[in-house]
């Protein structure tokens, strides 16, 4: 089984409908969801991010924050199973690109 590549070009049809581009190898995908004081986790092993949903579709309704003047961030992975993921993209970090690491602290609560 070879590791999916990245789900790229992700992009809001509205204001809560999130729709991306097929990733090779990916047969389905996880949907990560976070808020701001999670965003510098993505380059740590902390944990960063819930999963919003897996699904074989490429496309998710998203959330509405409850705090005006906050927000949440999604990042969209392929995935073969729960054991063979895909990248997240990376980060430029002072001139450098740094690859994101995922560490999801399983699917998010229900809202």
């Amino acid at each position: 089984m070879y590791p999916p590549a990245e789900a790229t070009r992700a992009r809001w049809l509205s204001k809560n409908f999130l729709i991306w581009d097929v990733a090779q190898n990916a047969s389905e995908y996880a949907v990560l969801h976070g808020t701001p004081a999670d965003l510098p986790n993505l380059l740590t092993s902390a944990l960063d991010s819930c999963n919003a949903e897996a699904a074989q579709a490429r496309e998710r309704r998203a959330c509405s924050p409850s705090h005006p003047g906050s927000f949440f961030w999604y990042l969209v992975q392929g995935r073969n199973d729960p054991q063979v993921m895909g990248p997240v993209g990376s980060a430029r970090i002072a001139g450098t690109d740094t690859p994101r690491t995922v560490n999801e602290t399983g699917y998010c609560p229900a809202t």
